[in-house]
């Protein structure tokens, strides 16, 4: 079976809590045979806890000692490992295609997994860096597994603060909870609901700085300007989408009460994701007879788009219209 870039069978989530894989509706994704659903679990299994790494994402220097918001990830290499022993390296392949701007190197990763498909994705860097185009790789590589699985339980991390040593790196690592473990993961743990990241006192709201009707003021290390984008999404987005996105992410209504950089980041990606999948909704939707759309529509319990509430209502949304067009097989 072959996919196009990020349209393949949803993964997110095919094993269930008791870890058990979940039967898919009938009509929304082509049924994988037993061996390969059992290799997309594998793929999803949390990396081994010597493999995972701290890396701060903003710094600060709090009762003056320097600390970072710091989030776990792990090296290409431990990616390219478990692709070889689930697979072989034979198994899979990837191609990678380089652009660059006035300031950044982009790179794009294409993998090729037999009898799954293909995911891409792309990674990007200042080219101020001289690590740049190593880097890009890297994060391109590493999203593109994210498409099958491997390594995608990093994303429901959302960060903690801890002091930093040398070369900005974490003093220690904290203990990883038992769902990110092999151990745990194959017993059933998943991610609990995502909440707000620990934060230290001086980036919450200042009580002294709400105005006379109680309206929180930006917190301290906000970029504006990610603010400013992320408010503009709702009209790209819809409402709805726009205000389920804020809270299963964030855990709030309005982005300016986002506390983190690193989450607004976060907050922004995963809108601008749902923009490019509404997009090609559009494209698959053009192709079709408004019977077969209001059908499918029907199937996941929408009369059209603007009701979606969530990224896998999408994904499922967006696998139907693209096979029922023809665009994906």
């Amino acid at each position: 079976m072959t996919a196009s870039n990020g349209s393949g069978t949803e993964l997110n989530g095919i094993a269930g809590a008791n870890g058990k894989a979940r039967v898919v509706p009938a009509g929304l994704v082509v049924p994988l045979q037993p061996h390969l659903v059992i290799l997309l679990e594998e793929l999803q299994v949390p990396f081994d806890t010597a493999l995972v790494k701290w890396r701060a994402s903003e710094t600060k220097f709090i009762d003056r000692k320097l600390q970072g918001f710091c989030l776990p990830y792990a090296d290409p290499r431990a990616y390219k490992d478990r692709l070889n022993s689930l697979i072989s390296p034979i198994g899979w392949r990837e191609k990678y295609t380089v652009d660059t701007t006035a300031t950044k190197i982009l790179v794009t990763c294409e993998l090729n997994i037999d009898y799954l498909g293909c995911h891409s994705a792309t990674g990007e860097e200042w080219s101020k860096n001289e690590n740049a185009a190593t880097a890009a790789e890297a994060q391109a590589f590493k999203r593109s597994c994210a498409g099958f699985g491997l390594g995608r339980y990093f994303y429901y991390f959302v960060g903690v603060w801890l002091a930093l040593g040398a070369q900005k790196r974490p003093i220690s690592n904290p203990a990883l909870p038992e769902w990110a473990t092999p151990a745990g993961w194959r017993s059933g743990l998943r991610p609990p609901v995502k909440t707000l990241p620990d934060v230290p006192p001086d980036t919450t709201v200042e009580a002294q700085s709400t105005g006379s009707q109680g309206a929180a003021t930006e917190p301290k290390g906000t970029t504006k300007n990610v603010v400013r984008e992320i408010c503009g999404m709702e009209s790209l987005i819809g409402a709805k989408l726009y205000r389920g996105l804020l809270k299963t992410i964030a855990n709030v209504w309005d982005p300016r009460q986002i506390r983190t950089v690193a989450l607004q980041h976060k907050v922004l990606a995963h809108m601008n994701g749902a923009r490019r999948g509404l997009l090609r909704v559009e494209a698959a939707l053009s192709k079709l007879d408004k019977s077969v759309a209001q059908e499918i529509f029907h199937s996941l319990e929408l009369n059209s788009y603007n009701q979606i509430k969530d990224l896998h209502t999408l994904q499922q949304l967006l696998n139907a219209l693209e096979r029922a067009a023809g665009i994906i097989s």
